[in-house]
Formats: structure tokens, C-alpha cells, sequence
């Protein structure tokens, strides 16, 4: 549960544990429901009462888990936004950072060494022992569909109970062994072909873990490797040091190593940031400098003509008169 790690937390901070039982108390909440549900299951086939109980209870638990889920995320949602600016200042841990980029560096070069269609030379072995592991492994998922395999057995169930239910099986559940809960062959042969799946694939994973290890120890990273957490957390801290550095290139102002360089070396000095920090001046970084935009052409206003007019007579009494 959520009291898990946090008490975990208070023993590493050596904090006071009375104030991490007294805080971690609401905690009971979720703890309730989840005892009554494991409860109410053992119980579950004494009677269709018990059943209907067991039904309720379990609709409370689920409640309660997912009312708590979206209370913390709600809660966590309006924190995030209320103190984005303390949030953004706090500085990173660079041993965290550091193994994050190490983190993304290796699955990276993992990705890019077991494609077999853009890496040359591709040994065949780690092929051959992919394929078979997968063709076994969903081989024993289609005749676990399609063959009983398995023995019905519920939580209320017990291995050697005389007085539960049979199922044809004897006198006994599962005659007093949890195996009997197989159904040979069939039960077998899948048991078996997961095992050696799963085997096959651990040793794929493991040869594809030192190939890795093997390239970043050789320095043959894949391309394009700048693009690290690192360097990301770095730009997301400088957009608004930067934004700032902008403005005094704009203005005309050189930038000083002693002063601005305290505000623009804050994210580098904690992330490795890509900024280098010396006096520079505007010209020396136009893609850094928003210019003014120069103001729209004058458009003149429309010459204003006179109107002159010309009438004539229509010939019945009236007058015809056009404008031009």
C-alpha cells in the first residue's frame, strides 16, 4: 500500500516514527476494505448469502481503491500546478540524472544492436533461439485454450477437504497434492514448453545485454547520442534563463560572465547544460536574437476624385442625371 514506502522513507531519513504512524493512519481506509474482501472470498461458498456478501464487499473494495487512485491524482494535478515555479527551481539529483542517461544510452544501443534488418552481421544463433522461444511459448498459450490443462481450484477450496467439491476428480479435491492440479498430458506438455520458452528467452535477453554493454564499453553508441535525458531536463530548465538572455541580446547588451553567468549556469552547473558561458556579444549569437519586427508599409489612402454630374432631359418632363 501507499504507507509502504513512506514509512520505508521515514526509517532511511531517520524521522521520528511516532509521526510517521500518526501521519500514515489514514491509511486504514484502504486497508479495511482490502482484509474484508480476502475474507469474504474464503467464506464465499458456505452459503449464497456469504456469496452475496462476498459480491458486496468486493464492489466496496474497488470503490474505495479507485476513489483513492483518483484522489491522489487529482491531488497531485492541482499541486503540480499551483507550485510549478518552486517545482521548476528544485534543483535535479545528478546521481539520478546520471543514471537516467545511462539508462536511456543502454536501451538505445540495445534497440539499435538486435535489429536484425539495420545491423550487418547479425549472428544467427540469437535468431534461431528468438524464434523457438516465441513459437513454444505461444504454442503453450493456444493448447492451454484448447485442451484442459488445469483443474478448477477457487481460494475457498482446500487440497485434501472430503466435503469440497469433487469435480470427478475422487474422494478428495486435489487427493491431498496441490500437482494433482494438472491435467496430464496436456497440463504437462504446457508447463514444459513455458519453462523452456521462458528459458530461451532469458538467454536471448542476456546475450542481448552484453552486446550492449559490449558497444557502449567501445564507445560505438548509435547516432544522433546528444539526445539524452540529460541534456532534455537541461533545456527544460534554461527556456526561461534563456528567454531572458534573448531579451539583453535584443537590447543590445553584451552579457556578462560574472553576472548573467550565475543565472544561465544554474541548469548547466546541475545537469550538464549545453550552455557555455563566456562575454558574448549580440553578434556573435544571432539565432539567440529576436529582432524587432520592422513596422507594415504605410499604405496610402485612397486618392479622393471629385464627382462631377450630367443631366439631360428625358423628353416626358423628367431628368436623367449620371454620376461620373
Amino acid at each position: 500500500g501507499p504507507d509502504w514506502p513512506t514509512s520505508v522513507a521515514t526509517g532511511v531519513m531517520r524521522l521520528s516514527l511516532i509521526q510517521m504512524l500518526i501521519g500514515s493512519l489514514p491509511v486504514i481506509f484502504l486497508v479495511v476494505p482490502s482484509v474484508m474482501l480476502g475474507s469474504f472470498q474464503i467464506i464465499s461458498s458456505v452459503s449464497e448469502t456469504w456469496t452475496t456478501l462476498s459480491n458486496i464487499v468486493t464492489l466496496i473494495a474497488f470503490a474505495v481503491q479507485g476513489g483513492a487512485l483518483i484522489g491522489a491524482g487529482i491531488i497531485i494535478e492541482r499541486a503540480s500546478v499551483m507550485y510549478v515555479k518552486e517545482l521548476d527551481e528544485m534543483p535535479f539529483d545528478e546521481e539520478v540524472l546520471k543514471l537516467d542517461q545511462e539508462i536511456v544510452v543502454y536501451e538505445r544501443t540495445r534497440r539499435e544492436c538486435t535489429d536484425w534488418f539495420r545491423e550487418p552481421n547479425f549472428p544467427l544463433m540469437p535468431r534461431v533461439v528468438l524464434i523457438v522461444s516465441n513459437v513454444v511459448l505461444v504454442g503453450a498459450c493456444y493448447l492451454s485454450v484448447f485442451r484442459k490443462c488445469f483443474r478448477k481450484f477457487a481460494v475457498a477450496d482446500s487440497i485434501g477437504d472430503e466435503d469440497g467439491p469433487l469435480w470427478g476428480v475422487g474422494p478428495k479435491a486435489l487427493w491431498g497434492t496441490a500437482a494433482n492440479v494438472v491435467i496430464f498430458p496436456y497440463g504437462g506438455i504446457v508447463l514444459v514448453f513455458f519453462i523452456f520458452g521462458w528459458l530461451l528467452f532469458g538467454f536471448y535477453r542476456s546475450w542481448a545485454k552484453r552486446r550492449a554493454q559490449q558497444r557502449i564499453a567501445e564507445k560505438r553508441i548509435p547516432d544522433d547520442p546528444a539526445l539524452t535525458l540529460t541534456q532534455e531536463v537541461s533545456k527544460k530548465q534554461g527556456e526561461a534563463d534563456v528567454d531572458s538572455w534573448s531579451s539583453k541580446c535584443a537590447s543590445g547588451k553584451s552579457l556578462s560572465s560574472k553576472t548573467d553567468a550565475a543565472s544561465l549556469g544554474s541548469s548547466g552547473s546541475r545537469a550538464n547544460s549545453v550552455f557555455v558561458h563566456t562575454d558574448v556579444d549580440m553578434a556573435e549569437i544571432p539565432h539567440l536574437v529576436h529582432p524587432a519586427r520592422p513596422p507594415p508599409p504605410a499604405v496610402p489612402p485612397p486618392a479622393v476624385q471629385s464627382l462631377s454630374s450630367r443631366s439631360r432631359d428625358t423628353g416626358d418632363g423628367g431628368k436623367l442625371q449620371a454620376w461620373t
